[in-house]
């Protein structure tokens, strides 16, 4: 009994020992769930580890872990002044997707780098357009914008998905000044509306007068169909009426 005592304790030391030697000796390396990591050994060339449990054989082992995913960047709002001198705040989204996971995985601090670049490439069209350029030409200044973003980020392993200006608002007194020019331009469009249709009623009007001046027999004819109808009165009208509601409307004529 005794000496089988001895030998599994002998043999739980050897056991604890063979473990400690190989953690000594080995590095275990852990990518989460849905993540990847790139894996750097003295002497090889860089790997690529998928979501699992990895041991090397060796202490110098460098592990970077990064997620392959598509990730959105916001872009915070920041002021800056448009080439017609109108301060304005500019926040921007981007769809960040790694295309180059070697490359990727080599690049240090890859979010700063999109928002860097982002940041600048927004700054860029601000500054060279007009207000009106900014709002007229969104889409296009979109386009720009990615087709930048893309060409700077390209060779660290990284694409741009979706790139566009989220927020453009103006700041302080501007934005007030800017509605008050708004309503104005929304006010004269409408007077001009409105002188359009008086004209078109007048020149109805008009219309109308000149063909019962030629015609005479129409008025008959109105007052005819009018008792076939079973109305008491006639009424005959001359074009769209020129008065609101209330007030005197078309000419009638009673039998």
């Amino acid at each position: 009994m005794e000496t089988f005592l001895l030998a599994v304790i002998s043999g739980t030391i050897a056991l604890f020992a063979i473990v400690k030697i190989v953690e000594l000796i080995s590095t275990v390396v852990e990518v989460p769930a849905f993540m990847k990591a790139a894996a750097f050994v003295h002497g090889e060339p860089m790997r690529i580890l998928e979501t699992g449990r990895y041991r090397y054989w060796t202490k110098n082992v460098q592990v970077e872990v990064f997620d392959p995913r598509e990730l959105w960047v916001q872009v915070s709002g920041q002021e800056l002044m448009t080439k017609d001198g109108t301060p304005v705040r500019v926040s921007v989204a981007v769809l960040r997707s790694v295309r180059d996971e070697a490359k990727f995985a080599a690049s240090s601090d890859a979010y700063s780098q999109v928002y860097v670049v982002a940041q600048l490439a927004v700054r860029e069209q601000v500054v060279s357009r007009s207000l009106d350029e900014l709002i007229e030409r969104r889409g296009e200044i979109d386009e720009l914008m990615k087709s930048e973003v893309q060409s700077q980020l390209e060779p660290y392993g990284m694409g741009i998905e979706y790139l566009a200006i989220r927020d453009l608002t103006l700041i302080g007194d501007t934005k007030r000044a800017y509605a008050e020019v708004i309503q104005a331009q929304l006010r004269a469009k409408a007077k001009l509306e409105q002188a359009r249709g008086e004209a078109a009623a007048m020149r109805s009007l008009l219309n109308t007068a000149e063909l019962v001046r030629k015609h005479p027999e129409l008025l008959q004819l109105r007052t005819l169909q009018q008792l076939e109808s079973g109305s008491h009165q006639v009424h005959l009208t001359l074009g769209a009426p020129l008065t609101g509601p209330g007030e005197p409307g078309p000419a009638e004529a009673s039998p």
